[in-house]
Protein backbone atom coordinates (compact mmCIF):
# COMPACT_ATOMS: atom_id res chain seq x y z
CA UNK A 1 0.00 0.00 0.00
CA UNK A 2 1.55 3.20 -0.87
CA UNK A 3 2.61 5.78 1.99
CA UNK A 4 0.98 8.77 2.30
CA UNK A 5 2.74 12.13 3.11
CA UNK A 6 1.56 15.48 2.61
CA UNK A 7 2.34 17.07 -0.42
CA UNK A 8 4.74 19.98 0.50
CA UNK A 9 6.94 17.29 1.28
CA UNK A 10 6.58 14.98 -1.18
CA UNK A 11 9.44 16.88 -3.88
CA UNK A 12 11.61 16.82 -1.54
CA UNK A 13 11.80 13.24 -0.43
CA UNK A 14 11.22 12.36 -3.47
CA UNK A 15 14.60 14.20 -4.76
CA UNK A 16 16.86 12.08 -1.63
CA UNK A 17 15.39 8.99 -3.08
CA UNK A 18 16.80 9.81 -6.60
CA UNK A 19 19.98 10.69 -5.45
CA UNK A 20 20.06 7.32 -2.86
CA UNK A 21 19.65 5.34 -5.74
CA UNK A 22 21.82 6.87 -8.15
CA UNK A 23 24.53 6.60 -5.54
CA UNK A 24 23.88 2.38 -5.43
CA UNK A 25 23.27 1.19 -8.98
CA UNK A 26 23.17 2.04 -12.69
CA UNK A 27 20.80 4.67 -13.82
CA UNK A 28 18.70 1.30 -16.41
CA UNK A 29 18.05 -0.30 -12.49
CA UNK A 30 16.82 2.59 -10.33
CA UNK A 31 13.79 1.88 -8.99
CA UNK A 32 11.67 5.11 -8.08
CA UNK A 33 9.24 4.50 -4.88
CA UNK A 34 5.99 5.71 -5.40
CA UNK A 35 4.24 7.96 -3.31
CA UNK A 36 0.71 9.60 -2.56
CA UNK A 37 -0.01 13.29 -1.95
CA UNK A 38 -2.32 13.38 1.19
CA UNK A 39 -4.09 17.20 1.97
CA UNK A 40 -1.92 19.04 4.12
CA UNK A 41 -2.46 21.73 6.57
CA UNK A 42 -5.98 21.85 7.95
CA UNK A 43 -6.62 24.22 10.20
CA UNK A 44 -5.55 23.35 14.43
CA UNK A 45 -8.44 23.14 16.33
CA UNK A 46 -6.99 26.27 18.09
CA UNK A 47 -8.22 28.38 14.95
CA UNK A 48 -12.12 27.74 15.89
CA UNK A 49 -11.45 29.57 19.34
CA UNK A 50 -12.59 33.29 19.06
CA UNK A 51 -10.23 33.78 22.06
CA UNK A 52 -7.07 32.80 19.92
CA UNK A 53 -7.27 35.76 18.17
CA UNK A 54 -6.31 38.11 20.18
CA UNK A 55 -3.57 40.47 18.32
CA UNK A 56 -4.66 43.56 16.38
CA UNK A 57 -3.89 41.55 12.78
CA UNK A 58 -5.94 38.36 14.17
CA UNK A 59 -9.02 39.92 15.06
CA UNK A 60 -9.79 40.80 11.55
CA UNK A 61 -9.97 36.95 10.63
CA UNK A 62 -12.32 35.92 13.40
CA UNK A 63 -12.57 32.73 13.43
CA UNK A 64 -11.37 31.18 10.24
CA UNK A 65 -13.54 28.32 8.82
CA UNK A 66 -11.51 25.84 6.69
CA UNK A 67 -13.24 25.11 3.47
CA UNK A 68 -12.81 23.08 0.33
CA UNK A 69 -9.87 22.96 -2.50
CA UNK A 70 -7.22 24.92 0.28
CA UNK A 71 -10.51 27.64 0.73
CA UNK A 72 -10.61 29.55 3.83
CA UNK A 73 -13.09 31.91 4.98
CA UNK A 74 -13.43 34.78 8.10
CA UNK A 75 -17.42 33.60 9.96
CA UNK A 76 -17.52 36.65 11.06
CA UNK A 77 -17.18 38.77 7.27
CA UNK A 78 -17.18 36.38 4.73
CA UNK A 79 -20.06 34.00 6.40
CA UNK A 80 -22.31 37.10 7.91
CA UNK A 81 -25.82 36.62 6.93
CA UNK A 82 -27.18 40.23 7.84
CA UNK A 83 -26.00 43.06 7.01
CA UNK A 84 -26.85 46.64 5.79
CA UNK A 85 -27.56 49.47 7.21
CA UNK A 86 -30.44 51.39 8.87
CA UNK A 87 -33.01 53.85 7.77
CA UNK A 88 -31.13 56.61 9.49
CA UNK A 89 -27.98 55.31 8.08
CA UNK A 90 -29.76 55.77 4.94
CA UNK A 91 -30.55 59.25 5.51
CA UNK A 92 -27.19 60.26 6.01
CA UNK A 93 -25.81 58.95 2.54
CA UNK A 94 -28.30 60.66 0.73
CA UNK A 95 -27.54 63.91 2.61
CA UNK A 96 -24.15 62.88 1.79
CA UNK A 97 -25.12 62.09 -1.55
CA UNK A 98 -26.65 65.64 -2.01
CA UNK A 99 -23.93 67.62 -0.24
CA UNK A 100 -21.57 66.21 -3.17
CA UNK A 101 -24.20 66.61 -6.06
CA UNK A 102 -24.53 70.37 -4.68
CA UNK A 103 -20.72 70.60 -5.58
CA UNK A 104 -21.05 69.15 -9.04
CA UNK A 105 -20.12 65.08 -8.15
CA UNK A 106 -22.18 62.74 -8.57
CA UNK A 107 -21.72 59.68 -6.33
CA UNK A 108 -21.73 55.93 -7.21
CA UNK A 109 -21.40 53.18 -4.50
CA UNK A 110 -20.35 49.85 -5.44
CA UNK A 111 -20.63 47.40 -2.64
CA UNK A 112 -18.84 44.26 -2.70
CA UNK A 113 -20.61 40.60 -2.59
CA UNK A 114 -20.00 38.48 0.24
CA UNK A 115 -16.86 36.08 -0.55
CA UNK A 116 -18.61 33.46 1.09
CA UNK A 117 -21.55 33.93 -1.23
CA UNK A 118 -19.66 33.96 -4.56
CA UNK A 119 -17.64 30.82 -2.92
CA UNK A 120 -20.53 28.77 -1.43
CA UNK A 121 -19.60 26.15 -2.96
CA UNK A 122 -16.27 25.69 -1.10
CA UNK A 123 -17.96 25.49 2.04
CA UNK A 124 -19.50 21.56 0.90
CA UNK A 125 -17.76 19.50 3.28
CA UNK A 126 -17.02 22.38 6.01
CA UNK A 127 -19.30 21.41 8.50
CA UNK A 128 -20.10 24.82 9.10
CA UNK A 129 -23.73 26.58 9.13
CA UNK A 130 -24.08 28.96 6.49
CA UNK A 131 -27.39 30.30 5.58
CA UNK A 132 -26.08 31.40 2.28
CA UNK A 133 -29.74 32.02 1.03
CA UNK A 134 -30.08 34.53 3.65
CA UNK A 135 -26.71 36.03 2.69
CA UNK A 136 -27.76 36.22 -0.78
CA UNK A 137 -31.24 38.17 0.26
CA UNK A 138 -29.55 40.48 2.40
CA UNK A 139 -27.04 41.86 -0.20
CA UNK A 140 -29.76 41.91 -2.65
CA UNK A 141 -31.53 43.95 -0.04
CA UNK A 142 -28.62 46.48 0.43
CA UNK A 143 -28.22 47.05 -3.13
CA UNK A 144 -32.40 47.40 -3.43
CA UNK A 145 -32.22 50.22 -0.52
CA UNK A 146 -29.49 52.29 -1.77
CA UNK A 147 -31.59 52.03 -5.21
CA UNK A 148 -34.86 52.99 -3.87
CA UNK A 149 -33.29 56.42 -2.50
CA UNK A 150 -31.89 57.40 -5.30
CA UNK A 151 -28.32 56.48 -5.38
CA UNK A 152 -26.87 55.16 -8.05
CA UNK A 153 -25.18 51.37 -7.60
CA UNK A 154 -24.20 49.19 -10.61
CA UNK A 155 -26.21 45.80 -10.73
CA UNK A 156 -23.90 44.21 -8.59
CA UNK A 157 -26.82 41.19 -7.95
CA UNK A 158 -26.36 40.02 -11.35
CA UNK A 159 -22.91 38.76 -9.99
CA UNK A 160 -24.86 36.28 -7.79
CA UNK A 161 -26.17 34.25 -10.67
CA UNK A 162 -23.91 34.83 -13.56
CA UNK A 163 -21.99 31.45 -14.47
CA UNK A 164 -18.02 32.60 -14.48
CA UNK A 165 -15.67 29.44 -14.11
CA UNK A 166 -12.80 32.19 -12.95
CA UNK A 167 -12.57 32.85 -9.36
CA UNK A 168 -13.58 35.97 -8.25
CA UNK A 169 -11.83 35.82 -4.41
CA UNK A 170 -8.43 34.16 -3.28
CA UNK A 171 -8.77 30.96 -1.67
CA UNK A 172 -6.73 32.13 1.38
CA UNK A 173 -6.66 36.53 1.19
CA UNK A 174 -9.91 38.31 1.69
CA UNK A 175 -9.40 40.43 -1.46
CA UNK A 176 -10.58 39.43 -5.33
CA UNK A 177 -8.70 38.20 -7.99
CA UNK A 178 -8.02 40.50 -11.00
CA UNK A 179 -10.68 38.74 -12.84
CA UNK A 180 -12.73 39.41 -10.33
CA UNK A 181 -11.73 42.58 -10.60
CA UNK A 182 -12.19 43.07 -14.10
CA UNK A 183 -16.22 41.69 -13.89
CA UNK A 184 -16.92 44.27 -11.45
CA UNK A 185 -15.62 47.05 -13.50
CA UNK A 186 -17.85 46.29 -16.21
CA UNK A 187 -20.79 46.63 -14.40
CA UNK A 188 -19.60 49.94 -12.56
CA UNK A 189 -18.91 51.19 -16.63
CA UNK A 190 -22.18 49.75 -17.45
CA UNK A 191 -23.82 52.08 -14.75
CA UNK A 192 -22.17 55.45 -15.12
CA UNK A 193 -22.40 55.32 -18.80
CA UNK A 194 -26.30 55.57 -18.46
CA UNK A 195 -25.48 58.53 -16.33
CA UNK A 196 -26.24 62.43 -18.13
CA UNK A 197 -22.81 63.47 -16.06
CA UNK A 198 -20.70 61.15 -18.06
CA UNK A 199 -21.79 63.04 -21.29
CA UNK A 200 -19.37 65.75 -20.75
CA UNK A 201 -16.53 63.65 -19.63
CA UNK A 202 -13.37 64.21 -21.81
CA UNK A 203 -13.60 60.42 -23.68
CA UNK A 204 -9.84 58.68 -24.60
CA UNK A 205 -8.72 55.44 -26.04
CA UNK A 206 -7.51 52.97 -23.15
CA UNK A 207 -5.74 49.23 -23.78
CA UNK A 208 -5.35 46.54 -21.03
CA UNK A 209 -3.04 43.93 -21.29
CA UNK A 210 -1.37 41.00 -19.44
CA UNK A 211 2.35 41.97 -17.67
CA UNK A 212 3.71 39.62 -15.08
CA UNK A 213 1.88 37.56 -12.26
CA UNK A 214 0.85 38.94 -9.17
CA UNK A 215 1.63 36.65 -6.25
CA UNK A 216 -0.83 35.98 -3.29
CA UNK A 217 0.45 34.73 0.10
CA UNK A 218 -2.31 35.52 1.66
CA UNK A 219 -3.90 37.40 4.30
CA UNK A 220 -6.18 34.47 5.68
CA UNK A 221 -3.16 31.92 5.22
CA UNK A 222 -0.74 34.29 7.09
CA UNK A 223 -4.00 34.24 10.25
CA UNK A 224 -3.82 30.63 9.50
CA UNK A 225 0.55 30.29 10.11
CA UNK A 226 -0.10 32.16 13.40
CA UNK A 227 -2.48 30.10 14.80
CA UNK A 228 -1.40 26.77 13.52
CA UNK A 229 2.32 27.15 12.57
CA UNK A 230 2.29 26.28 9.02
CA UNK A 231 2.59 27.40 5.36
CA UNK A 232 0.31 27.77 2.41
CA UNK A 233 0.94 27.63 -0.95
CA UNK A 234 0.99 30.80 -2.70
CA UNK A 235 -1.82 31.61 -5.16
CA UNK A 236 -0.67 33.52 -8.75
CA UNK A 237 -2.85 35.94 -10.94
CA UNK A 238 -1.81 37.42 -14.56
CA UNK A 239 -1.41 40.99 -13.73
CA UNK A 240 -3.22 43.53 -15.68
CA UNK A 241 -2.13 46.97 -16.99
CA UNK A 242 -4.24 49.58 -18.65
CA UNK A 243 -2.47 52.47 -19.66
CA UNK A 244 -3.68 55.43 -22.65
CA UNK A 245 -3.22 54.26 -26.40
CA UNK A 246 -1.80 58.13 -27.25
CA UNK A 247 1.08 58.60 -24.48
CA UNK A 248 2.12 61.30 -26.19
CA UNK A 249 -0.74 63.45 -25.42
CA UNK A 250 -1.01 67.01 -23.33
CA UNK A 251 -0.25 65.74 -20.16
CA UNK A 252 -0.14 69.21 -18.51
CA UNK A 253 -3.00 70.88 -19.38
CA UNK A 254 -6.58 71.10 -17.11
CA UNK A 255 -8.07 69.22 -19.43
CA UNK A 256 -5.44 65.85 -18.36
CA UNK A 257 -7.11 66.08 -14.94
CA UNK A 258 -9.50 63.38 -14.88
CA UNK A 259 -13.30 63.79 -14.70
CA UNK A 260 -13.84 60.61 -12.99
CA UNK A 261 -12.48 59.71 -9.26
CA UNK A 262 -12.28 56.17 -7.39
CA UNK A 263 -12.14 56.23 -3.83
CA UNK A 264 -11.50 52.54 -1.91
CA UNK A 265 -9.60 50.15 0.15
CA UNK A 266 -7.14 48.00 -1.28
CA UNK A 267 -9.14 46.14 -3.29
CA UNK A 268 -8.74 48.84 -5.72
CA UNK A 269 -4.64 48.82 -5.52
CA UNK A 270 -2.45 48.74 -8.88
CA UNK A 271 -2.26 44.91 -8.28
CA UNK A 272 -6.04 44.30 -9.08
CA UNK A 273 -6.40 47.18 -11.96
CA UNK A 274 -9.80 48.08 -10.85
CA UNK A 275 -9.55 51.60 -12.25
CA UNK A 276 -7.73 50.22 -15.12
CA UNK A 277 -10.47 48.04 -16.24
CA UNK A 278 -13.09 51.03 -15.45
CA UNK A 279 -11.12 53.32 -17.81
CA UNK A 280 -10.97 50.50 -20.74
CA UNK A 281 -14.81 49.97 -20.34
CA UNK A 282 -15.66 53.73 -20.28
CA UNK A 283 -12.72 54.94 -22.57
CA UNK A 284 -12.11 57.80 -19.99
CA UNK A 285 -9.21 58.63 -17.57
CA UNK A 286 -10.23 57.88 -13.60
CA UNK A 287 -8.43 58.99 -10.86
CA UNK A 288 -7.55 56.18 -8.25
CA UNK A 289 -7.24 57.85 -5.00
CA UNK A 290 -8.01 54.32 -2.67
CA UNK A 291 -6.09 53.82 0.03
CA UNK A 292 -4.91 50.35 0.82
CA UNK A 293 -4.84 49.80 4.49
CA UNK A 294 -7.72 52.92 4.77
CA UNK A 295 -10.62 51.15 5.65
CA UNK A 296 -13.85 52.24 3.88
CA UNK A 297 -13.22 55.47 4.84
CA UNK A 298 -9.85 56.30 5.01
CA UNK A 299 -9.74 57.27 0.78
CA UNK A 300 -12.89 59.67 1.48
CA UNK A 301 -11.62 61.27 4.65
CA UNK A 302 -8.44 62.44 3.17
CA UNK A 303 -10.00 63.17 -0.10
CA UNK A 304 -12.44 65.20 0.37
CA UNK A 305 -10.31 68.29 2.25
CA UNK A 306 -7.72 68.22 -0.49
CA UNK A 307 -6.79 70.87 -3.15
CA UNK A 308 -7.42 67.71 -5.47
CA UNK A 309 -10.61 68.15 -4.99
CA UNK A 310 -11.89 71.16 -3.69
CA UNK A 311 -10.28 72.64 -7.25
CA UNK A 312 -10.95 69.83 -9.29
CA UNK A 313 -14.23 68.08 -7.51
CA UNK A 314 -14.70 65.28 -10.06
CA UNK A 315 -18.28 64.69 -12.39
CA UNK A 316 -18.68 61.21 -10.85
CA UNK A 317 -17.12 59.54 -7.91
CA UNK A 318 -17.22 56.16 -7.67
CA UNK A 319 -16.57 54.59 -3.88
CA UNK A 320 -15.70 51.40 -3.67
CA UNK A 321 -16.66 49.51 -0.48
CA UNK A 322 -16.77 46.35 1.24
CA UNK A 323 -20.24 44.80 2.11
CA UNK A 324 -19.97 44.41 5.71
CA UNK A 325 -18.99 47.97 6.03
CA UNK A 326 -22.15 49.89 7.88
CA UNK A 327 -22.71 52.72 5.01
CA UNK A 328 -24.82 54.56 7.67
CA UNK A 329 -21.96 54.68 10.37
CA UNK A 330 -22.38 58.33 12.12
CA UNK A 331 -18.72 58.29 12.84
CA UNK A 332 -17.86 58.75 9.12
CA UNK A 333 -20.59 61.55 8.63
CA UNK A 334 -19.26 63.41 11.23
CA UNK A 335 -16.41 63.64 9.52
CA UNK A 336 -17.31 63.78 6.19
CA UNK A 337 -20.08 66.72 6.08
CA UNK A 338 -18.17 69.38 7.57
CA UNK A 339 -14.92 68.55 5.75
CA UNK A 340 -16.85 68.21 2.35
CA UNK A 341 -17.92 72.54 3.66
CA UNK A 342 -14.13 72.88 4.42
CA UNK A 343 -14.34 72.75 8.75
CA UNK A 344 -14.43 76.11 9.80
CA UNK A 345 -12.13 77.64 7.06
CA UNK A 346 -13.90 80.41 5.50
CA UNK A 347 -16.11 80.70 8.56
CA UNK A 348 -16.53 82.80 11.52
CA UNK A 349 -15.46 80.84 14.98
CA UNK A 350 -17.71 81.41 17.60
CA UNK A 351 -15.17 79.94 19.74
CA UNK A 352 -11.16 79.80 18.81
CA UNK A 353 -8.58 79.93 20.97
CA UNK A 354 -5.14 77.99 21.07
CA UNK A 355 -2.79 76.96 23.98
CA UNK A 356 0.08 74.52 24.64
CA UNK A 357 -1.19 70.57 25.16
CA UNK A 358 0.29 69.26 29.05
CA UNK A 359 2.15 65.99 29.10
CA UNK A 360 0.04 64.44 31.01
CA UNK A 361 -3.65 64.67 31.85
CA UNK A 362 -6.13 67.32 30.08
CA UNK A 363 -5.94 71.02 29.09
CA UNK A 364 -9.27 73.14 28.69
CA UNK A 365 -9.05 74.18 24.90
CA UNK A 366 -12.47 75.79 24.66
CA UNK A 367 -14.85 77.43 27.00
CA UNK A 368 -18.32 78.46 26.47
CA UNK A 369 -18.69 80.86 29.55
CA UNK A 370 -17.40 84.27 30.19
CA UNK A 371 -19.81 85.77 31.86
CA UNK A 372 -22.77 84.39 29.60
CA UNK A 373 -23.32 81.02 27.98
CA UNK A 374 -24.47 81.14 24.33
CA UNK A 375 -26.85 78.74 23.04
CA UNK A 376 -24.92 76.28 20.99
CA UNK A 377 -27.01 73.62 20.18
CA UNK A 378 -24.72 70.16 19.10
CA UNK A 379 -26.24 69.39 16.12
CA UNK A 380 -25.53 73.16 14.60
CA UNK A 381 -21.82 73.41 14.83
CA UNK A 382 -18.77 72.08 13.84
CA UNK A 383 -15.38 71.18 16.43
CA UNK A 384 -12.26 72.56 13.93
CA UNK A 385 -8.92 71.27 15.82
CA UNK A 386 -5.40 72.00 14.11
CA UNK A 387 -2.57 70.53 16.11
CA UNK A 388 1.47 72.07 16.09
CA UNK A 389 2.79 68.81 15.36
CA UNK A 390 1.82 67.71 11.67
CA UNK A 391 2.30 63.78 12.50
CA UNK A 392 -0.66 63.42 14.72
CA UNK A 393 -2.83 60.71 13.88
CA UNK A 394 -5.10 60.71 17.18
CA UNK A 395 -7.04 63.43 18.88
CA UNK A 396 -8.78 62.55 22.05
CA UNK A 397 -10.48 65.08 24.21
CA UNK A 398 -13.85 65.62 25.79
CA UNK A 399 -16.97 67.83 24.58
CA UNK A 400 -18.52 68.90 27.71
CA UNK A 401 -22.66 69.89 27.45
CA UNK A 402 -24.16 72.54 30.28
CA UNK A 403 -26.45 69.45 31.12
CA UNK A 404 -23.64 67.89 32.61
CA UNK A 405 -23.51 65.19 30.33
CA UNK A 406 -20.04 64.62 28.25
CA UNK A 407 -18.71 62.91 25.29
CA UNK A 408 -15.47 61.18 24.89
CA UNK A 409 -14.38 61.76 21.30
CA UNK A 410 -11.75 59.84 19.21
CA UNK A 411 -11.01 60.82 16.26
CA UNK A 412 -8.59 58.43 14.16
CA UNK A 413 -7.31 59.10 10.88
CA UNK A 414 -5.63 55.98 8.65
CA UNK A 415 -1.77 55.81 9.05
CA UNK A 416 -1.59 54.58 5.58
CA UNK A 417 -3.78 57.45 3.95
CA UNK A 418 -2.78 60.77 3.05
CA UNK A 419 -2.15 63.16 5.74
CA UNK A 420 -4.26 65.71 6.74
CA UNK A 421 -1.11 67.51 9.14
CA UNK A 422 -2.25 67.45 12.01
CA UNK A 423 -5.88 68.53 11.42
CA UNK A 424 -8.87 67.29 13.03
CA UNK A 425 -12.81 68.06 12.29
CA UNK A 426 -15.87 66.69 13.21
CA UNK A 427 -19.42 68.05 14.08
CA UNK A 428 -20.87 67.54 17.41
CA UNK A 429 -22.56 65.02 18.31
CA UNK A 430 -26.37 65.72 16.18
CA UNK A 431 -28.20 62.21 17.14
CA UNK A 432 -31.15 61.28 19.43
CA UNK A 433 -31.59 64.09 22.22
CA UNK A 434 -27.51 65.15 22.00
CA UNK A 435 -28.26 67.50 19.14
CA UNK A 436 -30.35 69.95 21.38
CA UNK A 437 -27.58 69.77 24.12
CA UNK A 438 -25.98 73.26 24.67
CA UNK A 439 -22.07 73.02 24.05
CA UNK A 440 -20.19 73.80 27.78
CA UNK A 441 -16.29 73.35 26.52
CA UNK A 442 -13.70 70.96 24.71
CA UNK A 443 -10.62 69.28 26.49
CA UNK A 444 -8.12 67.75 25.05
CA UNK A 445 -6.33 64.42 26.39
CA UNK A 446 -2.42 64.20 25.94
CA UNK A 447 -1.17 61.79 23.59
CA UNK A 448 2.07 60.73 22.03
CA UNK A 449 1.95 61.66 18.52
CA UNK A 450 2.77 58.48 16.10
CA UNK A 451 5.59 58.33 13.85
CA UNK A 452 5.07 59.38 10.55
CA UNK A 453 4.85 56.30 7.60
CA UNK A 454 4.75 57.13 3.76
CA UNK A 455 1.29 57.08 2.77
CA UNK A 456 -0.01 54.19 0.12
CA UNK A 457 -2.72 56.51 -1.63
CA UNK A 458 -3.31 55.18 -5.10
CA UNK A 459 -2.86 58.91 -7.50
CA UNK A 460 -2.54 59.70 -10.87
CA UNK A 461 0.00 62.66 -9.24
CA UNK A 462 1.99 60.04 -7.05
CA UNK A 463 2.17 58.74 -3.28
CA UNK A 464 1.79 61.29 -1.00
CA UNK A 465 4.75 61.91 1.76
CA UNK A 466 4.20 62.15 5.22
CA UNK A 467 4.68 65.65 6.85
CA UNK A 468 7.96 66.70 8.56
CA UNK A 469 8.10 66.37 12.07
CA UNK A 470 8.28 69.42 14.28
CA UNK A 471 11.31 71.15 15.83
CA UNK A 472 12.64 68.41 18.62
CA UNK A 473 11.47 70.12 22.25
CA UNK A 474 8.69 72.82 20.79
CA UNK A 475 5.96 72.52 23.05
CA UNK A 476 2.76 70.87 21.66
CA UNK A 477 0.38 73.21 20.47
CA UNK A 478 -3.52 72.96 19.89
CA UNK A 479 -5.42 75.42 18.27
CA UNK A 480 -9.28 74.80 18.42
CA UNK A 481 -12.18 76.24 16.61
CA UNK A 482 -16.45 76.29 17.23
CA UNK A 483 -18.05 77.27 14.19
CA UNK A 484 -21.71 77.03 12.39
CA UNK A 485 -22.06 73.62 10.63
CA UNK A 486 -24.52 75.67 7.96
CA UNK A 487 -25.21 72.99 5.19
CA UNK A 488 -23.61 70.36 6.28
CA UNK A 489 -26.72 68.39 6.44
CA UNK A 490 -26.10 66.98 9.41
CA UNK A 491 -29.65 67.08 11.92
CA UNK A 492 -30.84 65.77 14.73
CA UNK A 493 -31.67 62.17 14.59
CA UNK A 494 -34.67 60.25 15.61
CA UNK A 495 -33.33 57.31 17.41
CA UNK A 496 -30.30 57.73 20.31
CA UNK A 497 -27.12 56.16 19.59
CA UNK A 498 -25.77 56.10 23.28
CA UNK A 499 -22.37 55.37 21.38
CA UNK A 500 -20.56 55.93 18.23
CA UNK A 501 -18.28 52.97 17.32
CA UNK A 502 -15.07 54.01 16.11
CA UNK A 503 -13.54 53.21 12.47
CA UNK A 504 -9.96 53.05 11.23
CA UNK A 505 -10.60 56.86 10.68
CA UNK A 506 -13.83 57.75 12.39
CA UNK A 507 -14.84 59.01 15.68
CA UNK A 508 -15.85 57.19 18.46
CA UNK A 509 -18.73 58.92 21.34
CA UNK A 510 -19.54 57.45 24.27
CA UNK A 511 -22.20 59.00 27.02
CA UNK A 512 -20.83 58.95 30.29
Amino acid sequence: MPKKIPSAFRSLILGAAMWSAAQSSPAADVAFPVFEAAPCCQLCPHAADPAAYNTKFLDAFRTLVQGSDGWLFRAESDLSAQFGTTPEGLDRLVEFQRALRERGTELVVMVQPPRGVMHADKLKGSGYSYDVEGARASYRRVISDLRSRGVAVPDMETLLTTQDSSEYFSRNDHHWTPEGTRRTAKLVADRVLQMPQFKSVKRQTFVTHKEGLVTKNGTLAKAASELCGFGSPKQYFARYVTEPADAGGDLLGDEAVPQIALVGTSNSGPSYNFSGFISEYLQADVLNISVIGGGMDGAMLSYLPSEEFRSNPPKILIWEVQHFHNLGDLSFFRQAMPLLNGGCNGKDAILEREVVVRPTGSTEVLFNGGGAVRPLKGRDYVLDVQFSDPTMLEMRGVVWYTSGNKENLRVEQSQHAPSQKGRFVTSLRPDGNWGDQIFLGFDVEAIVPEAPVTATAVSATGANTPAAKPAAGAPLKVRARLCSAHDTGMRARGADESRVVAGVAGVAGAAR
